[in-house]
């Protein structure tokens, strides 16, 4: 039984590692075919980033402070150029973490269901062509796809293990989360609901607060930084519409 289950669990690994290599070169070779050039900046993300980098803080136009987009994309664009000065980075590390979405994705189907719908979720993530055309423009989709699972992997853990820490460092994915997508605001009273409902007794309440608290510290202090520099506190985006 005991050799069963270890055969079972190497298949699957072996499964997964093979599905998030294809996952990866069919991103990597979609970009490479489809962008002969730089993708378009209609959503000035480069911009902030650019400014951000050149010390003229979060700016559109490189002179009046902005809320208008949340800060995760940019301040993750921003990071990817420190590492290499060249646009294109950010792309191909889009297109890592696109193929991390599919593990992650992998790793909650285990969570909730079993082992062989694991690799059968891996499996329509790495061909899903929203996720992988999105992979090479500059929008927040791919990063937002990443946090998001990540968020939800780390909660699930964390309350089958009951860890604190876990419960915060879910709380503080969750937040991020929701600075690069406000929508994900959406998801915190539900993960709340889901840690009063399902979290061990022990700790239930303590480990909700925590996750809340922890959720609240990045998106506190995006507010901070808003009521500093614009005079209102606004703890998501002065965007409207389909934001």
């Amino acid at each position: 039984m005991v050799s069963r289950f270890h055969e079972s669990a190497r298949f699957r690994n072996l499964a997964l590692l093979l599905i998030f290599s294809a996952a990866l070169i069919l991103r990597v070779c979609f970009v490479a075919a489809t962008t002969p050039s730089l993708p378009d900046d209609t959503d000035s993300y480069r911009a902030i980033a650019s400014n951000i980098l050149a010390g003229r803080g979060f700016s559109m136009d490189a002179a009046t402070p902005s809320a208008y987009r949340p800060p995760g994309y940019p301040l993750f664009l921003a990071a990817c150029r420190i590492v290499a000065d060249d646009p294109m980075v950010a792309i191909w590390v889009q297109c890592f973490l696109s193929a991390m979405v599919v593990l992650l994705a992998a790793l909650v189907a285990q969570s909730v269901v079993n082992e062989l719908f694991s690799v059968i979720a891996a499996i329509i993530v790495a061909v899903d062509p929203f996720l992988i055309g999105v992979a090479g423009q500059f929008m927040t989709e791919t990063l937002f796809a990443f946090l998001t699972l990540a968020a939800f992997f780390l909660l699930l853990r964390a309350i089958r293990s009951n860890r604190l820490s876990r419960y915060i460092a879910a709380g503080l994915v969750a937040g991020t989360a929701a600075l690069t997508r406000p929508e994900f605001l959406l998801f915190v009273p539900v993960a709340l609901l889901g840690v009063v409902v399902w979290g061990r007794r022990r700790r239930r309440y303590v480990a909700t607060i925590l996750f809340l608290l922890a959720a609240v510290v990045p998106v506190g202090a995006w507010g901070v930084r808003n009521k500093s520099a614009i005079g209102k506190w606004i703890f998501t985006t002065t965007h409207g519409g389909y934001t």
